[in-house]
């Protein structure tokens, strides 16, 4: 048998292992919010150990399959996949409309641009208006360019590897503590 159909058939076995329901639980908030820790304790298991909890369901290959489908479907309901959402993005990483960012502008103006360029409705985060001397003014506010371009980047896995420190708040493992030594002779209090 050939290395392929081995592990084919190992993840035919585990695709096919049963969930327990507090599994399925976990899985499905998992989907919602990409915690695992509070998937955990959402699905039920003890505060103190849904971080092993999470661990450990998140490294079985039957539960990541799951998980799997269940994004699958959410996409095929939704009728949403990834291109759609980095083309999204895209409208309003590189929308040209920076110029009208936080200004107030009269109506009229807004128009003309909107009839020029509908695209910008897609990059609007927020309208204001305003009438003064009888003209009607719009302060428009955009999404952020940055957040568009960052999902962007982690979305196509240009970013290096996020690294989090947890353990040392920002300090050197390599520091070297003084460490006081003190020695005494029994006999030297006699």
């Amino acid at each position: 048998m050939q290395l392929d159909e081995c592990m084919k058939n190992e993840n035919d076995i585990n695709h096919k292992k049963k969930l327990t329901e507090r599994e399925k639980r976990f899985c499905e908030k998992y989907v919602l919010c990409l915690n695992g820790s509070k998937a955990a304790r959402e699905a039920g298991y003890s505060e103190k150990s849904c971080r092993q909890i999470s661990e450990q369901n998140l490294s079985k290959l039957h539960i990541r399959h799951y998980i799997k489908e269940i994004q699958k479907d959410i996409e095929t309901l939704c009728g949403i996949n990834k291109s759609m959402v980095v083309l999204e993005h895209k409208k309003i990483a590189f929308s040209s409309f920076s110029n009208i960012h936080d200004t107030w502008i009269q109506r009229k103006e807004f128009e003309k641009i909107k009839e020029i360029n509908p695209e910008i409705l897609d990059c609007i985060q927020e309208i204001e208006t305003k009438i003064q001397s009888n003209v009607q003014y719009v302060k428009i506010k955009l999404y952020s360019k940055q957040n568009s371009l960052d999902s962007i980047s982690k979305m196509l896995g240009y970013n290096a590897p996020e690294k989090t420190d947890i353990t040392t708040k920002g300090e050197s493992l390599n520091k070297i503590t003084s460490i006081e030594v003190i020695h005494t002779n029994e006999n030297s209090s006699k």
